[in-house]
């Protein structure tokens, strides 16, 4: 983790701004009006803030900040109350349509910038100005007007930039203040050095008095932080630089490992510093042992109130004679119960009322994260299984090393069984033993107790485990036939089984979700919501049209899947189901099928027929020219293997050729593609297997992985010949 300099003592006299000679003295951006701001970032003696000139090696990129800078001041005035300003200016070249369409909008929102969190009361917004201005090639300037800035909602303003044409420049900025005399604050902001677009010229500073904390890091490979302290009373932290490049064009990258950030927190210190020592207030984490037990202690013990939802489940054990199954599984079924009580429950109620409440029978809300967990604790405890809990950062926003807040960690329980069980805080779909892929492989922290007793809690370091391929697979059973009726479209029934992380975006958009919980409902006797034999008649008919709302949505969802895989818009959806929902006790996996007549798939030569065969599997990765060749690791979301076993039914009087282009076998360290197809007795079989075997692997070894990655993207290109014989 990169530390700031030693602190600066420079005295009032000698300082001179970066910004120029104009500008005003620190302490005081919460004094600007609007004219002072178009001065600070429109007239600067910086010539930065005017550079027209992209770099040669950046002339292919969608956009490029010439110039790119934020300000934040945040101060405690003599009142006592807070000051917190904020400038932002950009000033971009646009390159392409792309960028065109991205940056013809400017947003202007009224919500605190920096992710503020209070505790007692709102932020108040006192002053918030957005400047606009377009530099054409041949240097005209146009300023947008105030009266432009006219469409808004909720507070917020959308400006739409005229006239904008690839070759402009867009240069504006936004600045805020916002005022609050109660409570505690915590400005935080995270973001990569050129995410979106490479950057030129960087300027990011932060100005604070000795009533606040810093936290603050560039990563690895970020530059220096500069830290100086500004007429003995305020400090001044910054990081600058230029030619930082853009990392959103590579494939398959985490930028919070390999490329510059800023990841700033600065929250108010309510003990008074006193000497010199205490006034320092830069440092890079909050995290400490003492920390990790403050903050999760109380997600360590039993729910005290627990006692009625165990014996509820005692009792329906009982009713379904699972009494005697091992603790093993009554701890799944427990889950279950309990995801249901906690989640499930009242799912149909809050979509039909889109009330963002679940809401208990009694009217009340859902009980908390924290009553869950401890629910599952006590049930942990009546099955005698230890458990302890991991407290772990979200893996894409970066290592263990760099975190600065137990606030960006994530926790879960983990049951000490034999193979453990990773219990996450559920949602509709979360199934049971659920370890998300992106708090896979983390380092982070164990909370333990020997006795159970918070006051014998001790904190050990962790690292999560990460699946296998073969846990996260997506199977495809794809049987073609020609059409009768039109030989140029193709008839295709289709069986999908996802299992493991594949399956976690594919139940939201294909399992009928109202049947589920109904479902569910009739499996723990509780009220079913909507349905027709629990429903009033004016809710019946209302339910009549909100579910038919819901089941054309879901036909879309399989109409668009049916189009994604086989590559074509020409497609005639039949029957569709979900043959099983993954989301129930002893369901590891989704599976569902569809059936659709494809257009597009077949071209006619003669009295031959070709079979666009290869676009049976979908589209594969692709690797342009700028990913052709790596120096940066390969991060992927979690190991993973595509199956496909595709029988096309050749019709009776026709040859095939084109076999061999199906043959492929590379198997090394980073993965496989293994594929084989044949015929026989009138039957084309294509089997296909892709695997990706970690989710991480070295710059060094991004040859290796091409060597699959390639003939696997050559595969929707390839195609079978059916000669008349």
């Amino acid at each position: 983790m990169k530390r700031a300099a030693s602190i600066l003592f420079v005295s009032l006299m000698a300082f001179v701004s970066i910004f120029g000679q104009n500008d005003p003295e620190y302490g005081k951006f919460y004094e600007f009006e609007e004219n002072e701001v178009k001065d600070f970032c429109w007239n600067s003696s910086n010539a930065n803030t005017r550079d027209t000139v992209v770099p040669a090696d950046w002339r292919n990129e969608p956009a490029v900040y010439l110039y790119f800078e934020n300000f934040y001041e945040t101060i405690r005035l003599a009142s006592k109350a807070h000051a917190i300003s904020y400038i932002a200016h950009y000033r971009i070249k646009i390159l392409d349509k792309s960028a065109l369409d991205d940056l013809s909008e400017i947003h202007y929102s009224q919500d605190p910038v920096g992710d503020y969190s209070l505790n007692y009361m709102n932020v108040i917004r006192q002053k918030n100005y957005l400047g606009i201005k377009v530099i054409k090639p041949d240097g005209t300037e146009i300023v947008l007007k105030n009266d432009d800035f006219i469409e808004e909602k909720d507070g917020d303003k959308k400006v739409a930039v005229p006239n904008l044409e690839i070759g402009d420049i867009i240069d504006y900025y936004q600045y805020t203040y916002d005022y609050g005399k109660v409570g505690t604050y915590v400005v935080r902001e995270q973001f990569v050095i050129g995410g979106n677009y490479p950057i030129k010229h960087f300027n990011y500073q932060l100005l604070t008095n000795k009533h606040w904390d810093v936290m603050f890091t560039t990563g690895k490979n970020g530059p220096e932080i500069k830290e100086e302290i500004i007429d003995k009373k305020y400090y001044k932290f910054s990081v600058s630089g230029s030619d930082f490049p853009s990392s959103a064009r590579l494939l398959w990258t985490m930028p919070y490992y390999d490329f510059p950030y800023i990841k700033m927190m600065v929250k108010e210190e309510v003990k008074n510093m006193k000497t010199k020592e205490d006034a320092k207030s830069y440092r890079t984490t909050e995290i400490s042992n003492d920390k990790i037990k403050e903050t999760f202690s109380a997600y360590y013990i039993q729910e005290a109130k627990a006692g009625n939802e165990w014996n509820s489940f005692l009792r329906y054990l009982k009713k379904n004679g699972k009494s005697n199954i091992t603790r093993e599984k009554k701890l799944e079924e427990y889950f279950y119960f309990l995801r249901h009580r906690f989640k499930n429950m009242h799912y149909i109620y809050d979509q039909y009322n889109n009330s963002g409440l679940y809401l208990d029978d009694d009217g009340t809300r859902q009980l908390s994260s924290l009553a869950f967990t401890g629910h599952m604790i006590y049930g942990l405890n009546k099955l005698k299984i230890r458990y302890d809990l991991v407290a772990v950062p979200v893996r894409r926003f970066g290592p263990f090393d760099d975190l600065l807040s137990v606030s960006e960690t994530s926790y879960m329980i983990r049951a000490k069984l034999k193979d453990p069980v990773f219990i996450y805080k559920p949602s509709v779909f979360t199934p049971y033993n659920d370890l998300p892929y992106f708090v896979e492989g983390v380092e982070g922290f164990a909370l333990s107790s020997p006795d159970g007793k918070i006051k014998n809690l001790n904190v050990k370091t962790t690292t999560t485990p990460v699946s296998s391929p073969e846990e996260n697979s997506t199977t495809q059973v794809i049987d073609v036939k020609f059409n009768t009726e039109d030989p140029m479209k193709l008839d295709i029934n289709t069986d999908i089984t996802y299992s493991g992380e594949t399956m976690r975006e594919p139940k939201e958009f294909y399992v009928d979700d109202f049947a589920m919980i109904w479902a569910e409902n009739d499996r723990y006797e509780t009220k079913k919501w909507g349905s027709d034999e629990q429903a009033t008649k004016k809710v019946q008919v209302q339910m009549e049209e909100f579910t038919a709302s819901k089941e054309k949505e879901r036909k879309e969802h399989f109409e668009a899947l049916a189009k994604g895989e086989y590559e074509t818009d020409d497609i005639e959806l039949g029957n569709y189901s979900n043959l099983n929902t993954g989301n129930e006790p002893g369901e590891y996996d989704l599976k569902i099928n569809f059936e659709c007549t494809a257009g597009g798939l077949v071209k006619k030569v003669g009295n031959n027929y070709i079979i666009k065969a290869g676009q049976l599997m979908g589209s594969q990765v692709t690797i342009d020219e700028e990913n052709m060749e790596r120096t940066v690791d390969i991060y992927m979301n979690y190991p993973r293997v595509f199956n496909y076993a595709i029988t096309i039914n050749i019709p009776e009087g026709y040859e095939v050729s084109g076999l061999e282009g199906f043959n492929v076998s590379v198997n090394n360290a980073t993965g496989s593609l293994i594929a084989v197809a044949e015929y026989n007795q009138g039957v084309v079989t294509i089997k296909v297997s892709k695997t990706y075997t970690h989710n991480f692997e070295d710059a060094e070894n991004w040859g290796l992985m091409k060597e699959f990655l390639i003939p696997a993207s050559a595969f929707p290109s390839k195609e079978l010949l059916l000669r008349k014989i």
